[in-house]
């Protein structure tokens, strides 16, 4: 316990706190939990426990057997990505439509393993698509194999999301299907709500830290804080939600785990996610809106999978800030010194490195704090993406000539150089001296 302790404390000071919970967590798991965490342990510091070289030595038979066989049939065997909606969802597309758009890859046979996904809707149609066997062992085989041979040319990875990878998300129609049964239940749903055949609506969510310490409880709320520069509130949203609904949108605030519900005056706002939510109405919804205002969560990337457009605030960092359709908008996040509040530059910090940090405690360290869109910001995006939606969207004359600007920041390689998506108009005009 002394080693562990140890270890831990290296990168995290507040290490009794970590042990602590896992601790309490260990004494209030079934016994099943319980070895799966004591495994956990063991393989996290390097140690095969007996169990697991058995299965590393079983599964390094069966990956030589089908490597032998691989000019006949190209069995490989994968992990997907079931425990965050994002991943679940975009990963998981990419895959399919890769495979789509190369058709000499799709003599592939893949073997999917997972735990208990994070959305059973979203699940079951991916299992119409590709083979999914739920099974915490084979979880573990799979495991073991990426550690130990990863290199080894079955596994299939879903790392592919997007960055640099345009075609698939821009030319490739969307790989999932709802079933009859299913559309009638998302019908029900919308009727349920109030919202009548044939109205549009808009999907609308802000970030915030309610879902991982409901779904993912085996981290303390200070080990899952290292993303919480991702994080907005969701009252600045309201805003544009009721713009919307003036101009006869139905407006639908999202989220599996939200931290408080939100208190709108029109009645076509609606809290879906305090009072209507489900599995199948995430997906349904997320597919079936006029588009997408989403604050930097993986819940966005549903409705992403069927090219639904979004228009994305609160995008930080900024290097990573940009939608992969070319129907998507976004803005990100300002930055400014912590101590003075003075704004910082989008070049002072491309300059720095700080526009791909990817931790909340690098912005502290350095001194800077990331500043959400404002209301009037994010009303303006969403309007923006309404219109152009519509149709009666009207660019002023300069509109273009910022967007390459903006564009112009980063360096000739750098991935935001070519995002297919737009930066919102509205925010580059009143923010130049920002990125000029």
């Amino acid at each position: 316990m002394w080693r562990i302790a140890s270890l831990n404390s290296m990168g995290n000071p507040n290490w009794c706190d970590a042990i602590r919970h896992k601790a309490e967590r260990f004494a209030s798991a079934d016994s099943m939990e319980r070895v799966c965490m004591l495994r956990r342990v063991l393989f996290r510091y390097g140690i095969v426990a007996p169990v697991d070289a058995l299965l590393l030595l079983a599964a390094l038979l069966v990956a030589g057997i089908l490597l032998l066989f691989r000019p006949v049939i190209a069995v490989r065997f994968g992990r997907l990505p079931y425990d965050r909606i994002g991943h679940l969802s975009s990963n998981t597309e990419w895959y399919l439509r890769h495979h789509q758009r190369c058709p000499g890859r799709r003599r592939e046979y893949p073997l999917l393993v997972a735990d208990r996904p994070v959305n059973s809707q979203l699940a079951n149609m991916i299992r119409r698509r590709l083979p999914v066997v739920e099974s915490r062992v084979l979880l573990r085989v799979y495991r073991l194999l990426e550690r130990h041979v990863p290199h080894l040319s079955l596994l299939v990875r879903f790392n592919e999301e997007g960055y640099g990878r345009w075609m698939e998300w821009n030319l490739v129609s969307p790989q999932l299907r709802f079933s009859t049964h299913e559309e009638q239940a998302g019908n029900k749903l919308l009727d349920t709500m109030g919202i009548p055949g044939g109205a549009s609506f808009v999907c609308f969510h802000a970030r915030d830290a309610a879902y991982l310490n409901q779904a993912h409880p085996w981290r303390t709320r200070e080990q899952w804080s290292y993303h919480d520069y991702r994080d907005a509130d969701i009252n600045n949203y309201l805003s544009a939600a009721a713009a919307l609904a003036q101009n006869g949108v139905w407006a639908l605030r999202m989220g599996a785990v939200v931290s408080r519900p939100i208190h709108s005056l029109h009645s076509r706002v609606i809290d879906y996610a305090t009072d209507h939510r489900s599995d199948l109405g995430d997906i349904y919804l997320a597919s079936h809106c006029k588009f997408f205002l989403s604050g930097s969560a993986g819940i966005d990337r549903v409705a992403m999978i069927f090219n639904v457009p979004i228009a994305a605030a609160n995008g930080a960092p900024v290097g990573f800030v940009g939608g992969w359709r070319r129907s998507d908008i976004f803005i990100p996040k300002k930055y400014r010194d912590a101590m003075s509040k003075q704004p910082i530059t989008f070049r002072e910090i491309i300059d720095m490195g700080a526009d791909r940090w990817l931790s909340s405690e690098k912005f502290n360290d350095a001194g800077i704090e990331l500043v959400e869109n404002s209301a009037d910001e994010i009303r303006a995006l969403a309007l923006e993406m309404n219109a152009r939606i519509d149709g009666t969207w009207t660019p002023e004359d300069d509109d273009e000539e910022l967007q390459q600007v903006y564009r112009s920041m980063f360096p000739p390689d750098h991935p935001a150089t070519d995002y297919p998506s737009r930066a919102g108009a509205e925010f580059l005009r009143k923010n130049r001296t920002l990125f000029e």
